[in-house]
């Protein structure tokens, strides 16, 4: 029979057990409440489909978080109470002037540019100066290749500015999707870039390129121009083994492509090179929201209060003021909470007063008389009697008390509750008291409370065995009183302590 035990207990904790903990971890997670910015909804689900109610009512303890969609990241920053999210930049014009070219301090690319005839149509570079010499055609041959190769080189930098026009074009939408995204960068900038590539070169895959094909083209076009330098060293030599009337003008034309490449070469490692890393930083990031749908997630709130405000700001571009957007207010529900307060109270306790009423009285007392044969005999009396009456005083008293209060925690302004207190009965001696009873609190942040139950005190009531309006046989020195425990109604008021 123990070994049976022993297995049911193993099955529990083995299976059951982790899915449990399990459960308790998902739990435990907060919820998540989902907000479109464009459209200033909130919604419960993520498809967007379950409006929430607002403000926004959360169970006392819980915690949650909002999820914000429908924005353009490219173009505004969106600021949640005290936390910031920089989506992209906050500089957004200073940083388009560093992603564009032309702008680029020493940055002017005009050096590597194809040059334009008098209709400002793209031309090849004119390679006359080689003409002269019918000895050159070789070298004429390669220069033009290297001019080709140049030409190409240029065609492709001049076209990466379609990257800056689609980034531009991005900030000026309200909203966007990664669809929306993906089909502009494919048709403002892949279809047309494809178009200026020689075959080898161009994109054929569905999926958008990321940097590396652009690192890759612009090398493998720099790669074609600079295998002509080993060109021209080769032709250089022959040259100068084998000179002959046309020396001058064939060793003067090396001379002039070679001074040329040197110069590309540092065009494009000081200004060209620099200004394709930025323009690859946009690229980058345009196509990190084409598979992005750009959203933010606060951070999880936990419920203590019964209103919070979440605050959404929106920082335009090129301004330093964040303007407010919209308001959350989210209100506590099926709240419990405990807390104290302290006020004064009213009740039915009271201090009973009496006052004593003496008199001096002559009657007929009878006795026995012993003679021969007992018999009675009367005799006058002269004693003083004294009665005990009561005083008509007020029946209630008035105090001050501390009161525990558990009570419900809702957005409402009015909870309820029950307390437990201890104070002070004030009367012709301070007495401590008791109470319990209910509560009605009315109030959200700073709670004004009224209470109504039972109290108990020591008051002063008459001793026992003594009655009030009979005459005693005797004089008293003072009221016998005696302090008893007694209950009674209680009405107070109270403020709560802290928040």
């Amino acid at each position: 029979m123990k070994k049976n035990y022993a297995i049911i207990t193993f099955f529990l904790l083995f299976f059951l057990l982790p899915g449990m903990l399990l459960k308790a971890q998902k739990d435990n997670k907060p919820n998540r409440y989902y907000y479109d910015f464009d459209k200033k909804q909130l919604y419960k689900d993520v498809q967007h489909t379950i409006l929430a109610e607002r403000p926004l009512l959360v169970k006392e303890g819980e915690e949650f978080q909002i999820e914000l969609t429908g924005f353009n990241p490219l173009d505004y920053s969106i600021i949640i109470e005290d936390t910031a999210y920089n989506m992209f930049s906050s500089n957004i014009d200073g940083f388009i002037n560093l992603l564009n070219p032309s702008t680029i301090q020493g940055g002017n690319t005009s050096a590597v540019s194809p040059k334009s005839n008098k209709d400002g149509n793209d031309t090849l570079y004119t390679t006359k100066v080689l003409n002269v010499c019918p000895n050159v055609s070789s070298i004429k041959k390669s220069s033009d290749s290297m001019f080709a190769a140049v030409y190409r080189y240029n065609k492709f930098i001049k076209s990466l500015n379609l990257i800056n026009e689609v980034y531009l074009r991005t900030t000026k939408l309200q909203t966007f999707s990664p669809s929306d995204i993906r089909n502009i960068i494919n048709d403002s900038i892949v279809k047309r870039i494809n178009h200026i590539l020689p075959k080898s070169l161009k994109y054929s895959s569905n999926i958008l390129p990321d940097t590396s094909w652009f690192v890759e083209t612009e090398e493998a076009l720099f790669s074609s121009i600079f295998q002509f330098k080993t060109v021209f060293d080769s032709l250089e030599k022959q040259i100068k083994r084998a000179p002959d009337a046309c020396f001058k003008i064939e060793i003067d034309s090396i001379f002039k492509v070679k001074m040329f490449l040197q110069e590309f070469e540092s065009q494009h490692k000081y200004q060209t090179s620099p200004a394709f890393r930025k323009i690859m930083i946009t690229y980058s990031n345009l196509t990190d929201w084409a598979y992005r749908v750009p959203l933010i997630v606060t951070r999880s709130y936990t419920v203590s209060k019964d209103m919070r405000r979440i605050k959404i700001y929106k920082l335009e571009k090129g301004s330093d003021n964040k303007k407010l957007y919209d308001i959350i207010n989210v209100k506590m529900t099926r709240g419990f909470k405990i807390d104290v307060s302290g006020g004064l109270f009213v009740s039915g306790l009271y201090d009973a007063k009496f006052t004593l009423y003496s008199k001096d009285s002559i009657f007929t007392s009878q006795y026995i008389k012993y003679d021969s044969v007992p018999t009675l005999a009367d005799s006058l009396v002269n004693d003083k009697f004294t009665a005990i009456y009561p005083q008509n005083n007020t029946k209630v008293s008035f105090g001050g008390m501390m009161f525990l209060n558990a009570h419900t925690q809702n957005a409402s302004f009015v909870n309820y509750g029950f307390y437990l207190g201890i104070g002070a009965l004030f009367s012709d001696q301070t007495r401590w008291s008791g109470s319990f009873g209910g509560s009605l609190i009315l109030g959200r942040n700073q709670r004004f409370t009224f209470h109504a139950g039972v109290v108990m005190a020591q008051v002063n009531r008459l001793s026992q065995p003594y009655e009030t309006n009979v005459f005693y046989r005797k004089t008293f020195d003072e009221i016998p009183i005696s302090s008893l425990w007694k209950a009674s109604w209680l009405v107070g008021f109270s403020w709560q302590i802290g928040k």
